[in-house]
């Protein structure tokens, strides 16, 4: 009997402990579900304006993990992993709470108007791996203690109204997995930290459209895995360091827009192979534009503008089969003696060649015979104020993509060829003070889309067409 009773008794505690240890991971489970939850529900408290009802779906009918924007861990059952809600004009602030979602590898609030200061509570996602934050109206400082974001590999704040200095403490994010680096228009000041140039997993940095000022650190040049460096639109002076001009992975450099100085290396096109897109304009460059620029096979666009190059430009361009863009525009080129424009004969192999820009400089000569060949794909060509004599060849209409021509302060001559009104989607013409003679051409009346239309200056007679 007392057998019996002590098994009775045994297996009662048994059960207990059974029942304890079933009870418990629901228990902790619960738990977990309601503290991500509340953090989910603080953001959704902190929307004031949701034009699109996403919130809508946030509510006790459905599980968090079902929200729209909300994925939920597969391995971790009811552990938010990612908040994804870009491009939904949400307007609101967001609240501190969303550190307590541990377990987020993403953040992408991209495109809305959220507004106030980045929570500094973000530092406690140690699994964060990208966070988007761009595109929106944030203001205040970017939070040092990002920095414990260590597994971090994403960071883009761009298009905010952030100010302050980049934090020194986002160095050790730098020296683990960051490859992403994107601050661009924003308020930002001081200078270019040293420490990016630690940043081995680096391949995507843009600073530019801030108020960043001093040099550009040579320490940059150590980013061997650098394919994107903008630094445009800040108060940069200084020369640029040799060593980004060996960034053999570059595919974008962009400089324009700062106080920069002194020549582009001769070599460029051959150190910087990868190059497609290169913008130096509005600095005091010097020197001649490098003949190397074809070997970078793959360029699309080059900006050269506002600057003080002088000299020819390289006859070879043409052998860019991919350029779109060139725009030369104030500077002190000039076509060599003897020289009838080559390289625009060159250009006539760029079949997608849409901008093409060459006012303001010391071009001489008669018009170049080999514009009419350039791409019809062409939709801006300027070679406004250079000193270009002769008659605008008929074959002029051939360009049919012209919606701007620019031809302004030379010193053409003759009449203004009829086969103008063949560039029906022009709108602006401007071949103001020249020495163009005869009549308006009628046709001038086929341009439909015509918006700036000025001929003063010149030798015109007769009535205007209606």
């Amino acid at each position: 009997m007392k057998k019996a009773y002590f098994l009775l008794q045994f297996s009662i505690v048994l059960f207990l402990l059974l029942l304890s240890f079933q009870t418990y991971p629901t228990t902790a489970l619960s738990f977990v579900n309601e503290t991500d939850k509340l953090a989910l529900l603080a953001i959704k408290g902190r929307i004031t304006q949701d034009i699109h009802g996403i919130m809508n779906s946030w509510n006790e009918s459905l599980h968090f993990c079902d929200w729209m924007g909300v994925t939920c861990s597969r391995r971790h059952k009811g552990r938010v992993t990612l908040l994804s809600l870009e491009k939904h004009g949400l307007i609101g602030s967001i609240p501190p709470q969303i550190g307590n979602l541990s377990f987020l590898r993403g953040i992408n609030l991209a495109e809305n108007l959220f507004q106030g200061w980045i929570p500094q509570e973000l530092g406690l996602l140690s699994r964060l791996r990208f966070l988007n934050l761009s595109n929106n109206a944030l203001q205040g400082e970017i939070p040092g203690n990002l920095s414990f974001c260590s597994n971090l590999e994403v960071l883009n704040v761009s298009y905010n109204m952030l100010v302050g200095k980049i934090p020194n403490s986002l160095e050790t994010l730098g020296m683990k997995r960051l490859n992403t680096f994107f601050l661009e228009s924003n308020k930002l000041t001081g200078t270019i930290p040293k420490w990016l140039g630690n940043a081995s997993s680096l391949v995507q940095l843009s600073l530019k459209s801030n108020r960043l000022h001093g040099s550009i650190p040579g320490e940059l040049g150590k980013l061997l895995n650098l394919s994107i460096l903008r630094v445009s639109v800040n108060k940069l002076s200084g020369v640029v360091p040799p060593a980004i001009y060996n960034l053999s992975s570059l595919i974008i450099l962009n400089l324009a827009a700062n106080q920069l100085h002194g020549q582009i290396p001769n070599d460029i096109g051959l150190t910087l192979p990868n190059l497609q897109t290169i913008f130096c304009g509005s600095n005091y460059f010097t020197g001649w534009l490098p003949v190397s620029l074809s070997n970078a096979s793959q360029l699309k666009k080059i900006a050269f503008e506002f600057n003080n190059f002088s000299g020819p430009v390289p006859p070879n361009l043409g052998r860019l089969s991919a350029l779109e863009f060139l725009v030369l525009d104030q500077n002190q080129l000039e076509n060599v003696e003897g020289d009838d424009f080559s390289f625009i004969a060159s250009l006539t192999n760029c079949s997608k060649l849409s901008l093409l820009d060459l006012g303001v400089n010391r071009f001489k000569g008669h018009w170049p015979t080999s514009i009419v060949n350039l791409s019809s794909k062409l939709e801006f060509l300027s070679i406004q104020d250079n000193q270009i004599s002769g008659r605008l060849l008929d074959g002029i209409g051939n360009l049919i993509g012209l919606t701007s021509l620019i031809l302004n302060e030379n010193f053409l001559t003759g009449e203004i060829p009829n086969s103008i009104g063949r560039l029906e989607k022009l709108n602006r013409l401007w071949l103001f003070d020249n020495q163009f003679s005869g009549t308006i051409p009628s046709s001038i009346g086929n341009l439909t889309q015509l918006l700036y239309l000025q001929l003063d200056g010149n030798n015109l007679e007769g009535e205007i067409p209606s």
